[in-house]
């Protein structure tokens, strides 16, 4: 380490008590030591003191006095040298003259901002993809004056962590079919774009893939041994007093307590209000309720009820005519999947419908299945 100042005497009283003059002290320049007055070599370090007085001589190098306040300079440098900080910048500004005060000033908050940094290195986990990076900022560490570049990096890292980690959650799903929606979120990953938005569109493709899983499970489940072929259903306009087709008009999903989960309907919106929807939904609570576990039916305003309970779901049809038998069994393998998927939040049921996510979504791809076999 270069010497910030030279060979200096320590300003003291000129007298002691009993008037004789105090022993002169100096600094080493080196290392900052205390040394005497005849001591050619530092006793420390080893620095050539005879050779820094000589040169005072030849007008190469000025011996000024060292003052109490650059004493505590020092002392602080020397601190700072201790704990394995990079000092450069303060020497030489106490070398080349400035503004020393200020540069003090400076330095130390840059240590206080980056002992609280280090504090935050200690708490992120390890990741072996950014060993690199790690490695830079600590290299950076011990320069304090480089402590608004360790942020911003330290920022970028912490972001980094984060998006291998909802990469590694993308890994573990099965993907196949949504590779256009991976690809997108992983560009955005790799712009380190915004955190929030690659969460939501992440949490966008788990809904996706949970509803086609259900789907899937669904239809691969539920195997009627003759299943006649599937028909499109038509709306058919009719001559009032006849029979209309066989059609799904609402499907719920309820809790057993009547609690309202999820409701479809294809209905319009006229119709909707002509039903009166809340005396129907009110109707239909009440039929959940009471009824026990299994499949039964009732009747409201010529629409036929059909409910399946079972041990903490239901799941009711309003159709408009008779239902085909297959459909308690598409709705029993649909309860099952759903009370499976949702055991732990039934277990600990409070009557808060939105702890059920996604349950809109199974919904959609029940009234899907069943509109495909002609409900």
């Amino acid at each position: 380490m270069g010497g910030f100042c030279m060979v200096a005497k320590k300003k003291g009283r000129k007298k002691r008590k009993g008037g004789k003059k105090k022993k002169e002290e100096l600094v080493c320049p080196n290392c900052g030591a205390w040394v005497s007055k005849g001591d050619e070599v530092c006793p420390i370090c080893g620095y050539d003191l005879k050779g820094e007085v000589e040169a005072k001589g030849k007008g190469e190098k000025e011996v000024m006095p060292i003052s109490e306040e650059n004493e505590e300079r020092m002392m602080k440098v020397l601190e700072w040298q201790a704990r394995g900080y990079d000092t450069s910048y303060v020497e030489k500004i106490m070398e080349e003259g400035g503004d020393v005060e200020r540069a003090f000033e400076e330095y130390e908050r840059n240590v206080e901002r980056l002992e609280d940094l280090m504090d935050k290195i200690m708490e992120i986990e390890a990741d072996e993809r950014l060993e690199d990076e790690v490695k830079e900022i600590r290299e950076m560490l011990s320069d304090p004056m480089k402590v608004g570049d360790i942020e911003s990096k330290l920022d970028e890292l912490v972001k980094k962590i984060e998006i291998n980690k909802l990469r590694d959650e993308i890994y573990e799903l099965d993907t196949r079919g949504f590779e256009d929606e991976v690809a997108k979120i992983e560009e955005m990953m790799e712009k380190l774009e915004d955190m929030d938005e690659i969460k939501k569109k992440i949490k966008e493709l788990r809904r996706k893939i949970k509803e086609r899983f259900f789907e899937v499970e669904i239809e691969r489940r539920f195997k009627p041994e003759a299943r006649p072929r599937l028909r499109k259903i038509k709306i058919i306009m009719r001559p009032k007093g006849e029979a209309g087709p066989v059609m799904l008009k609402d499907l719920f999903i309820m809790h057993r307590d009547g609690t309202v989960l999820s409701h479809l309907t294809q209905r319009s919106k006229d119709e909707l209000e002509k039903i009166k929807l809340p005396t129907l939904i009110h109707y239909i609570q009440t039929r959940v309720r009471l009824s026990d576990k299994g499949v039964t039916t009732s009747e409201y305003n010529r629409e036929k009820i059909y409910i399946n309970n079972g041990g903490a779901l239901s799941i009711v049809l309003v159709m408009g005519g008779e239902k085909r038998k297959e459909i308690d069994e598409l709705t029993s393998k649909a309860l099952e999947m759903l009370e499976n998927r949702y055991r732990d939040y039934l277990e600990n049921w409070t009557g808060d419908a939105s702890s059920l996510q996604y349950i809109d979504g199974y919904a959609n791809v029940l009234l899907k299945v069943l509109n495909r076999m002609g409900a």
